[in-house]
């Protein structure tokens, strides 16, 4: 009995270490198994992380591609705005050198007879030598809503065409405008109904006194720009005398045009025509 008793523990303890044997290696079994499935999960993660570092490179790198090219781009921007500030600045000194063509400068004894006359007539002639421009002040040259010259204007204008006659302005054509401030006179406003009229027809009486003092009328273009041509901003109040003038420009001469007789008489020849090599005359 003794020695069946002792037996008993031993199969138990045989027993006890089958079981833990069979369980540790299950253990071992499941490790292994999660260790497996961890290295394929690294090895999953490693390539995940060098295709997003492989991304980041290649934003990196078009990143790298658009500031060049941006850097680029802006270079040539900054050439086109230089190069654009050279063509402006070169627009600029031809329209100015297109302007010195067109209003230059009239030849010297020219010159020195009208500014002799602006010193005869300090009040009612002034002359900007580089338009080649008379000035007539309208408030010296006529009556208040009135195209009639004065007296006292008529010998300035009579000298004026002397001036248009003689050798070294004969090659000159004459344009006469006339300006107006922005007031239309009431009295005379039945016969110039605007101050585009007013301007004209005293632009028309200035020409009849220049070519009556034998300027010869192909000579003469008249023009009337009322107050649509200010030389100074009108006075709010009303009535701006800077802006009441008549202008005459020595312009180049066209060599157009008809002599024409101040009669016709039985037998008389008709105009004959005048021709010359035509020259470009800008309107003003």
């Amino acid at each position: 009995m003794r020695s069946h008793a002792r037996f008993v523990p031993i199969a138990l303890i045989a027993a006890a270490g089958t079981l833990l044997g069979g369980c540790a290696n299950q253990r071992v079994d499941e490790l292994e198994s999660a260790h497996r499935q961890l290295q394929v999960r690294n090895i999953e993660l490693s390539q995940e992380n060098a295709a997003r570092d492989a991304m980041l490179r290649d934003k990196d790198t078009r990143i790298e591609q658009l500031e060049s090219e941006r850097s680029s781009l802006q270079q040539r921007i900054d050439d086109l705005v230089s190069r654009l500030r050279s063509l402006g600045g070169q627009y600029e000194e031809l329209t100015g050198r297109l302007d010195r063509v067109r209003l230059s400068s009239l030849d010297p004894s020219t010159d020195a007879a009208l500014r002799s006359l602006v010193s005869q007539y300090p009040n009612l002639i002034t002359y900007n030598p580089d338009k080649g421009m008379v000035q007539f002040g309208s408030d010296l040259t006529f009556d208040s809503g009135s195209d009639v010259v004065r007296a006292e204007a008529k010998a300035g204008l009579a000298e004026f065409a002397r001036i248009l006659r003689s050798s070294s302005a004969a090659s000159y054509d004459v344009r006469v405008i006339g300006h107006t401030d922005d007031v239309q006179p009431a009295r005379t406003r039945d016969r110039f109904p605007t101050n585009r009229h007013l301007s004209m027809a005293r632009a028309i009486s200035v020409a009849r006194e220049i070519e009556g003092a034998g300027v010869p009328g192909r000579r003469i273009e008249t023009a009337g720009w009322g107050e649509y041509r200010p030389a100074v901003p009108n006075n709010p109040s009303g009535g701006t005398r800077a802006n009441r003038r008549v202008e005459i420009y020595l312009v180049a001469g066209t060599g157009e045009g008809i002599e024409v007789r101040s009669s016709t008489r039985t037998g008389e020849s008709a105009p004959t025509p005048r021709t010359a090599p035509q020259r470009d005359v800008p309107m003003k």
